[in-house]
């Protein structure tokens, strides 16, 4: 007997010593859960032009609580209300470092609408941690049903789960269904889901996959439908060997509406190959710049360029997989890539003034096939009957066995379609294009045109701030012209039109008009 009480005596012993153990690991990684997750907001939020503010943090032994504010603008605030309990014992007969349980409310105006189509629910968060730092997170959604500025909103209950540990992290969402309701317009949603898998690499970038389907879509207006069913957009992310691969799908089973009836919509691209630092440089220089473009700061835009050539020197790949569909009538594919030659030194400054370079280094193709019934059925549609056979006449399009089909290739050489060189006189818009010698005539005629055109416009108008469309000048001069307008050719020029003093550059284009 007296052995026996000794052997549970140790046994009691070494359990409370271990739970005492784990207790203490379990405050900290109670502590430490909360922060992360904090941390993980944080970054959201900023990102998206807010600010986080910890409303009130109070400890306890056995855990505590805490109430985060994400604040957006004025008028918008999210309330978490955290509420966390150490371990090693928790809640439904679950081991582990701590369990956080997050209630989620919005301001004040929208929290009282969606209490009442949710019957007071809350969005809820449950996180279970476990001592090895794995965290899982469920979040719960409610089922609601309210109106609010004329339109009805409702969705079913949803469940999603988040999984992190370490570096990899992964989720899930699932939300049945989904609707908006005016007088004029409905639209649904029907078995939405989401997942993710990534695994972080270092410098910012993570390698992993994701996946978004909606099994039906659709829109009713003005007694009629259209519905979308199998969407699907997936988009993943790899790479070895300094590269980086970036690939992205979508796809469409069916879309069926009034005279409506499309099949088997695939549009799927990838960029292959890239220099992983040049992409890392690249998306840094581009926040910086985005911060800073008002600023035009020199360096930023140099790091940007270096990055840029640096992406380009790698060898990129940039593919159009595939785009497809069908019809009754038959089905059309296309897919078309660009490659640029690898060790290349290509300088994005130099290739703005003479992009010529960068074509010697790049090879690209396309290859078309459609039957010719989709495409005669598409000719109709659009009102511009005889264009395919316009098309197959000039040999850009081959006949075969009920297909058209065409194959076009790029490189140093010049441009092939279907295999045959295409002489330099295609490029000219018409035969009366001015050649390189006629190009110093057509400037002066341009420039005095536009300066004609510019004080016609003034006489009636206080500023220049016009756009090209508003002026009367030549048609062949549209595009961007750039001038010098001295006082002598505004005197000679000007005629009966009052002349402008001294000499100044003006530029006009589609876009608008200045000096």
């Amino acid at each position: 007997m007296k052995n026996a009480v000794k052997k549970a005596g140790w046994l009691v012993g070494g359990a409370l010593l271990l739970s005492g153990g784990a207790f203490t690991a379990s405050v900290v990684a109670s502590s430490e859960a909360v922060n992360a997750q904090l941390e993980g907001w944080a970054k959201t939020v900023e990102a998206l032009g807010g600010r986080v503010v910890v409303k009130s943090n109070e400890q306890t032994a056995f855990g505590g609580r805490q109430v985060t504010v994400l604040q957006f603008g004025q008028d918008v605030e999210v309330e978490l209300t955290s509420s966390y309990r150490n371990g090693p014992w928790l809640p439904g007969g679950r081991f582990g470092a701590s369990l956080v349980s997050t209630d989620v409310t919005f301001s004040p105006k929208l929290q009282r609408v969606l209490d009442a189509g949710t019957n007071g629910k809350h969005v809820t968060l449950e996180t279970l941690v476990s001592f090895g730092g794995r965290t899982t997170t469920s979040i719960d959604l409610p089922a609601a049903s309210f109106e609010a500025d004329g339109m009805r909103v409702s969705w079913s209950a949803s469940r999603g789960t988040l999984r992190s540990s370490g570096p990899r992290s992964s989720s899930e969402l699932t939300l049945d269904r989904v609707s908006l309701e005016d007088e004029d317009v409905a639209f649904s949603l029907e078995n939405v889901r989401f997942s993710n898998d990534a695994r972080e690499v270092g410098a910012g970038l993570s390698f992993g996959s994701s996946a978004f389907s909606v099994a039906r879509a659709t829109v009713k207006a003005e007694g009629e439908s259209v519905g979308v069913r199998d969407f699907t957009l997936k988009s993943s992310v790899d790479g070895d060997d300094g590269k980086v691969n970036v690939s992205a799908e979508t796809a469409i089973g069916e879309i069926d509406g009034p005279e409506m009836d499309v099949r088997n919509v695939r549009l799927a691209g990838s960029l292959r190959s890239l220099d992983r630092v040049g992409l890392v440089t690249l998306v840094r220089a581009a926040s910086d710049f985005a911060g800073t473009l008002a600023e035009d700061d020199p360096v930023v835009t140099r790091n940007l360029s270096s990055a840029v050539s640096r992406l380009l020197n790698g060898g990129p790949v940039l593919s159009l997989d595939e785009v497809s569909f069908s019809m009754p009538q038959g089905s059309v594919r296309l897919s078309a890539n660009v490659a640029f030659t690898s060790g290349a030194k290509l300088d994005l400054e130099r290739l703005v003034d003479d992009p010529s370079a960068l074509l010697e280094r790049l090879t690209a193709g396309a290859r078309f096939e459609a039957d010719e019934a989709v495409l005669r059925a598409l000719e109709a549609e659009v009102g511009e009957e005889g264009a395919v056979s316009s098309i197959v006449d000039a040999g850009l399009l081959i006949r075969e066995n009920g297909k058209l089909r065409a194959t076009v290739e790029v490189d140093a050489k010049g441009v092939r379609v279907n295999g045959e060189a295409l002489p330099p006189e295609f490029f000219r818009e018409n035969d009366d294009a001015p050649t390189s010698s006629d190009d110093e005539d057509l400037a002066t005629t341009c420039a005095k045109d536009l300066f004609l055109a510019q004080e016609l416009y003034r006489r009636t108008h206080e500023s220049y701030a016009s756009k090209a469309e508003d002026l009367e000048f030549d048609e062949a001069c549209e595009g961007t012209v750039e001038v010098v307008i001295d006082a002598a050719n505004a005197n000679g020029w000007a005629g009966g039109v009052r002349a402008r003093s001294g000499g100044s550059v003006v530029r006009v284009s589609n876009e608008g008009l200045g000096e």
